[in-house]
């Protein structure tokens, strides 16, 4: 019997893309994004070549970043992206890598990426900013004459994340010499949740490789008023300028409510002075009629004696009549005396309610201060001046 042994060798196929020079500087950040739009959720990696690609530095999952020595990796199932993060570029970083996709057990494809690790003394910089809660901090950094400013927030797992562009606003740059230029970002309406540490630098992109080199380090602290802010919580209010308001870039014009809610709120610049106006538009309801009662009264105070005097008199001179004539008499003849020097007056009056803070408690005590003051007046005896303060008026019985 003859048994026929056939042995297969399989080979991988790597097919390389492109070839990209990747720099950075000793100490800085970097984040590279590898490309492959064709191939969104096929198993992505990164490797060195100088040892033979035999360790392939892979997220292992999806649409998560994940941590492998000393960088972190992110395979971004939507758009096809491998994002390969530095947090602490060294010098041993440098060399020749592969970025590259398995499209299948046999065939891959990859980029080839020529990492440069420049040493500098003024990189990375390091730079602390201050700032007020709800004012704006201005950041300067230098990046490279002709690329693309990248700003970005250092996560807890010190991966730097992008922010809101409506957060941040990148300013004009000038340029100090042929090779750098200087970016001036703005963060606006700062939070609480805005303070940590900040990296700016310069992003270069390319067909299929984006490159950012970040060499400016920010650690931006808020100046908060702890007493002022906790006050405002604990009643319930809100303070709604979160803008500089002072010519020196200060908020020092406040509008407090509670619960109303305020609209087009902005500050302008009239020029007339160091502070600036605030304008804005609040809801107002129209003032509900109140409820009147017509009253009726005499001006007593504006009798005059002596006549009333004489006019009593005269009530009296007539002949004596019976007792029940002479009390119809007295009563008539007394209502028509004060009809006469005291007439009768009618006026609508309108009735308000009390604040609601004034209690019954607050009116009684006020009402018993009254008394006791006068009565030191009228007395001069210490007992009654320390009756009438705050001590003695806390001890009157409710």
């Amino acid at each position: 019997m003859k048994i026929l042994l056939t042995f297969f060798t399989f080979y991988l196929i790597s097919d390389k893309l492109n070839v990209y020079k990747v720099s950075g500087f000793s100490g800085g950040r970097l984040m590279i994004k590898c490309e492959h739009p064709q191939y969104k959720t096929k198993p992505k990696y990164i490797c060195k070549e100088s040892d033979g690609c035999s360790e392939r530095k892979s997220p292992g999952v999806q649409d998560e970043w994940m941590e492998n020595g000393d960088v972190s990796l992110y395979d971004d199932t939507r758009a096809g992206v491998l994002m390969v993060f530095f947090r602490e570029l060294k010098a041993a970083d440098a060399g020749t890598y592969r970025c590259g996709v398995k499209e299948s057990d046999y065939t891959e494809r990859f980029i080839e990426l020529q990492l440069s690790v420049k040493h500098d003394a003024k990189y990375p910089k390091r730079v602390t900013e201050s700032v007020y809660l709800g004012e704006e901090v201005i950041i300067t950094c230098q990046i490279p004459e002709k690329h693309k400013v990248h700003f970005c927030k250092e996560d807890d797992n010190h991966i730097c994340q992008n922010i809101s562009s409506s957060k941040v606003t990148e300013m004009s740059g000038s340029s100090e010499r042929n090779e750098e230029r200087v970016v001036t970002v703005s963060i606006s309406n700062v939070s609480v949740r805005d303070a940590g540490v900040y990296w700016c630098g310069a992003e270069t992109r390319d067909t299929d490789l984006t490159f950012i080199s970040l060499n400016t380090q920010i650690q931006l602290n808020l100046i908060s008023n702890a007493e002022f802010n906790n006050l405002l919580d604990s009643l319930d209010f809100t303070q709604h300028v979160n803008v500089p308001t002072h010519s020196r870039g200060h908020t020092l014009d406040l509008l407090i409510t509670n619960s109303t809610s305020i609209t087009n709120l902005s500050v302008h610049d009239l020029g007339v002075s160091d502070h600036k106006a605030i304008t804005l538009e609040l809801p107002t309801l129209f003032p509900i009629s109140k409820p009147s009662r017509k009253i009726c009264f005499r001006n007593l105070k504006n009798i005059n004696p002596v006549t009333l005097t004489t006019d009593l008199c005269h009530l009296f001179a007539a002949n004596p009549l019976s007792v029940t004539n002479s009390v119809d008499l007295y009563n008539s003849s007394l209502s028509s005396l004060l009809d006469r020097h005291a007439p009768v007056k009618s006026r609508n009056v309108t009735f308000t309610c009390s604040a609601p803070w004034y209690t019954k408690e607050l009116r009684l005590q006020k009402r018993t201060g009254r008394v006791l003051e006068r009565r030191f007046k009228d007395s001069g005896l210490a007992v009654h001046k320390l009756a009438g303060t705050s001590e003695g008026l806390q001890q009157v019985p409710r």
